[in-house]
């Protein structure tokens, strides 16, 4: 009797991702453009010769990008992660990297399995224009108001209802979140907003610091927070923040 051959068993692969979204419709496939997930998907079938669908713990705005996004992928391949990790980001374009890749339990999901994300957004508050920080940040000129900022920023934090702060075009059963965390630090010329909370609506936090952005400017009060978590009206909301100075900082499980 001959030798029976072992084949490589599936097995489900977890992918930690950085990309700068300046080139891209978002994480997801799109009609009108390039994604992150088709460049990845298009690098797996490079590396291990198969189609596979990654999942990520969540969709990433047009323009926006990610320091640490979070993916699975499931793969028939005796490569190890760490040679994986390393092929992948071979053949990927430059503005996007596979930071590490692990093995885990079949069970595992990284949509399903996300306790919290924290996202950051960078504001650029200063009157010139920045060469580094172009593509990057949201240049607002006028200084801002921290105080005004930081006492309606504290009131978003808890469990609420967000329609308020929901762009249209993702229905959900339910806009109810918890913001866990909401901080605003000055480090100029940078003025950094970094939000934790066990999920998010589309453009959230998007609409979040374009809110804070108007109550700094004076167009709103900073008790005009309580008013929009009770007419839960978009329209009555702030501004939409540009998606350029939006950052997925990290998934937690």
């Amino acid at each position: 009797m001959g030798k029976k051959i072992m084949r490589p068993k599936i097995r489900r692969v977890r992918m930690d991702l950085e990309y700068i979204g300046k080139q891209y419709c978002g994480w997801q496939y799109q009609k009108n453009g390039v994604s992150v997930q088709q460049k990845i998907e298009e690098a797996i079938s490079i590396v291990t010769n198969q189609q596979s669908r990654v999942i990520a713990s969540g969709r990433t705005d047009a323009g926006a990008h990610a320091i640490n996004q979070v993916a699975h992928v499931d793969l028939v391949t005796d490569i190890t992660d760490h040679d994986l990790a390393n092929a992948l980001s071979t053949v990927l374009p430059n503005d996007i990297s596979v930071i590490c890749a692990s093995t885990v339990a079949d069970s595992w999901h990284a949509r399903f399995s996300a306790l919290t994300k924290t996202y950051q957004y960078r504001v650029l508050n200063q009157r010139s224009k920045s060469a580094f920080y172009h593509g990057s940040t949201w240049h607002i000129k006028r200084p801002l108001n921290m105080e005004r900022i930081q006492n309606s920023a504290d009131l978003l934090i808890g469990e609420h209802d967000f329609t308020a702060f929901q762009s249209a075009g993702r229905p959900v059963y339910s806009a109810v979140r918890n913001i866990i965390k909401l901080s605003v630090t000055n480090e100029p010329p940078l003025v950094i907003f970094e939000v934790t909370a066990n999920g998010f609506l589309k453009q959230m936090v998007r609409n979040i610091v374009g809110t804070l952005v108007d109550i700094s400017n004076e167009r709103f009060e900073p008790n005009w927070i309580d008013k929009l978590f009770h007419c839960r009206d978009r329209k009555l909301a702030g501004q939409c923040a540009p998606a350029e100075g939006l950052y997925l900082l990290k998934v937690e499980y």
